[in-house]
């Protein structure tokens, strides 16, 4: 009876572990998880980088294949605060596009353009699509513009830098490529570089009213053109511009977007991503149409 007894006391205690055991191994299991963080940081900064340049480089190359085979201009058009502002006369303009249409379409257009409208009013900085300014067969008087992909958007976190997307640019053609031509030939100091160009295109899909959005564009010949529309002037005028300039820069900063409704000015979190150089800068090579990501100034503070 007795060897029996300490053959279960013996086996009793080869099952546990001392309180001091139980500390080495969690001081050990914290070092590896402390060691291991950086790692892993950087691995989902790097998908996020993947992601956004795979994304956009088969969208941007879209554009650009299908403006060479359609032999037209194609878009790639953005969402800014222009919705935003000009929200009361999307209003009466959607109106007004639907009195266009059969009676019987009408409704149903006015409902789904808003309710397209008010998912872009949450996407603003983020989200874009495939515009073109005509299609196949199209008289040169009677174009029928269309969407050549729905809108998308960046992953979550990321947006192309606001101030790429606003047109604060006052200026004639001469003085806007002069200004084009200064940021360029001082190299990339200015992460920005010049805002893009907007046209009037028709949103939020080819039967709503007329608006103008920023804009990348490509040429029959698929070379990267930039749309300049004078004050007086019905249509755009497509530049092309000397070899210093020929090509299109887009940064893509860290940050989101937030709304207290989805009519609302979107507000910028964090606001400080935007005095920092931006994550990355996507670069368009305006004779190629290559898409390059400019991963030099990664940011490296997320």
């Amino acid at each position: 009876m007795l060897k029996n007894r300490q053959t279960v006391r013996m086996k009793g205690n080869e099952g546990g572990f001392t309180l001091i055991e139980l500390l080495v191994v969690f001081t050990i299991i914290g070092l590896i998880a402390a060691l291991s963080m950086p790692a892993l940081k950087g691995f989902g900064q790097g998908n996020l980088v993947n992601n956004v340049v795979r994304q956009l480089t088969d969208d941007i190359s879209l554009a650009r294949s299908r403006a060479i085979s359609d032999r037209c201009t194609v878009y790639v058009l953005f969402v800014s605060t222009n919705i935003y502002w000009e929200r009361n006369q999307f209003q009466a303009r959607l109106n007004g596009a639907a009195m266009e249409l059969p009676a019987i379409e009408r409704q149903r257009f006015i409902q789904n353009s808003r309710q397209l409208w008010t998912n872009l009013a949450q996407q603003q900085y983020t989200a874009y699509a495939v515009y073109a300014s005509r299609t196949v067969g199209d008289q040169p008087s009677q174009q029928k513009p269309r969407y050549l992909t729905e809108w998308k958007s960046l992953p979550d976190g990321v947006m192309f830098h606001p101030y790429k997307l606003t047109n604060n640019v006052i200026m004639d053609k001469d003085d806007w490529i002069k200004e084009m031509k200064r940021q360029r030939t001082a190299g990339f100091t200015n992460w920005i570089e010049a805002p893009l160009l907007q046209m009037n295109c028709h949103f939020p899909n080819a039967k709503g009213p007329e608006m103008s959005l920023p804009c990348i564009a490509f040429n029959h010949k698929g070379e990267l053109v930039f749309p300049w529309l004078d004050p007086n002037a019905e249509k755009p005028d497509l530049l092309s511009l000397p070899s210093w300039c020929d090509y299109e820069v887009l940064p893509i900063v860290k940050a989101s977007g937030f709304y207290e409704t989805p009519g609302t000015l979107v507000e910028i979190t964090p606001l400080a991503a935007l005095d920092k150089p931006p994550l990355m800068r996507i670069r368009i090579d305006g004779k190629t149409g290559k898409v390059t990501a400019l991963q030099d100034e990664l940011r490296e503070d997320f």
